[in-house]
């Protein structure tokens, strides 16, 4: 493998030098084939050929050192066939095929004669048989692995082969059907879940697993409600930000995690205010629990809401005017560049919005908080931008009282007469940072109920 990589490499190399005609290729494929070095002289031979299709000396060349390519197949495939070396043969009867293919897109025939197709069918058959015999073999001692190699290559040339294509199915299915049943029976539900998928994935049902699937989603599921705090200062971004974290979760469409219905919602809340209220004693909670069919409550809250405004402020700069003075010397008109002190100003200004949001879960069952959490985040928008009254393109910043004709420090001035000046509004700047905390909001909760 290593010879034929270099050797290709080889080929490449004298491909692509620098104006390689079709008569220079044939040139070196004849210096190639007279050394006994037929695969690199076909390589060189057909890129002749593809070069210039009317090239007898190419066309000629390929012609024959394709037949002894050929020949070389064909005389190992009869070989192999000789000592019962079945899969070497058949793969050098399919190399010679593609070989012949792959020059007969060039238009040079390369003849392989009828009598070795039958052969070669002989050899398949005892090749195919073989194989069977081993991955049946490997089937009975629960050697999945390599009885599945067996029965992907009896596929790949014959996929009605016996009852192959249900061998091949268990082999590759039974190991991830154990592994599934070893992790419902270890009650996780989850990792079970997603293995059965891949089983169904392959077949409609192995070993009764839609059966399967249905009871670990439903010994996995965790039914939730999100809740939040109605009353306090910020009621209506406390609204608004479980409205982004119901829609984020609903958005991951993960099977195990199953958002409550907005016509449940009501019901659950009041079971929820009087689990944390104490009014109910230990019996009463798993009722309402089991009346719900909640089991965690993820509860919400906006804890702090802040704006930090700056308005752009101007800050005066000096600066420098190109322009240009006409006079004439000695009877010639010249021109000459000179720079006129001027003032431009530059602007700055934010806004920030802070935020901080809490979340809780807890338990229906038990009143019991799991997990809780505070987040606190700011997005930010920032303007620095420059304003100048006169002609923009003739004005040069001023370092020490000189004008600064740099190519940096023209395009630093440039960006900053080219920049955004407008601050973003404080609703758009809100939903954004609602949105990304949201995600987190998410993350982390489906993350603690992944273990539940």
């Amino acid at each position: 493998m290593k010879k034929y990589i270099l050797l290709f490499f080889f080929v490449i190399g004298i491909i692509f030098q620098s104006c390689v005609t079709s008569r220079g290729l044939a040139k070196k494929a004849n210096k190639m084939e007279q050394a006994g070095q037929y695969e690199m002289a076909s390589n060189l031979y057909y890129q002749a050929v593809v070069k210039d299709r009317t090239n007898p000396t190419a066309l000629q060349g390929m012609k024959r050192v394709g037949n002894k390519i050929v020949g070389q197949y064909l005389a190992s495939f009869s070989e192999n066939k000789l000592k019962g070396n079945y899969k070497k043969a058949v793969y050098d009867y399919l190399n010679a095929k593609e070989y012949q293919k792959k020059i007969s897109k060039i238009n040079v025939n390369l003849e392989i004669p009828s009598f070795y197709e039958e052969d070669y069918n002989m050899v398949k058959e005892q090749y195919l048989a073989k194989e069977y015999e081993k991955g049946v073999e490997f089937i009975n001692k629960e050697n999945f692995t390599d009885a599945e190699k067996c029965f992907n290559e009896i596929y790949r040339f014959d996929k009605t082969y016996k009852d192959v294509s249900t061998l091949r199915n268990t082999a590759y299915l039974e190991p991830i059907y154990r592994n599934a049943e070893n992790e419902k029976k270890a009650q996780k539900y989850r990792s079970a879940y997603f293995h059965y998928l891949k089983i169904l994935d392959r077949v409609d049902n192995y070993k009764k697993t839609k059966s399967h699937l249905r009871y670990v989603l439903q010994k996995g599921q965790v039914p939730i409600t999100i809740l939040s705090k109605n009353k306090g200062r910020y009621t209506t971004i406390t609204e608004s930000f479980k409205q982004f974290v119901i829609t984020k979760m609903i958005k991951k469409q993960d099977p195990f995690i199953k958002i409550v219905d907005r016509e449940n919602i009501d019901n659950i809340v009041k079971e929820q205010e009087l689990t944390l209220s104490g009014m109910v004693n230990e019996n009463e909670q798993v009722e309402i629990g089991e009346i719900s069919g909640v089991k965690y409550s993820v509860v919400v809250n906006v804890t702090s809401y802040s704006e930090d405004y700056k308005a752009p402020k101007a800050k005066k700069m000096n600066g420098f005017e190109k322009y240009t003075v006409k006079y004439t010397e000695e009877g010639v008109t010249k021109y000459k560049t000179k720079y006129k002190p001027v003032t431009y100003f530059l602007y700055n200004g934010h806004r920030k919005i802070n935020m901080t949001v809490s979340y809780k879960i807890i338990s229906v069952k038990t009143g019991e908080i799991i997990a809780t959490n505070i987040i606190s985040k700011t997005n930010s928008s920032y303007v620095e931008y420059a304003v100048y009254r006169g002609d923009a393109k003739k004005l040069y910043p001023s370092i020490d009282n000189k004008p600064a004709t740099s190519r940096k420090a023209q395009n630093a001035l440039k960006e900053w007469l080219d920049a955004d000046r407008t601050i973003t509004d404080k609703a758009k700047l809100t939903i954004h940072l609602q949105d990304n905390m949201a995600n987190t909001v998410t993350d982390e909760v489906f993350n603690i109920l992944y273990t539940k």
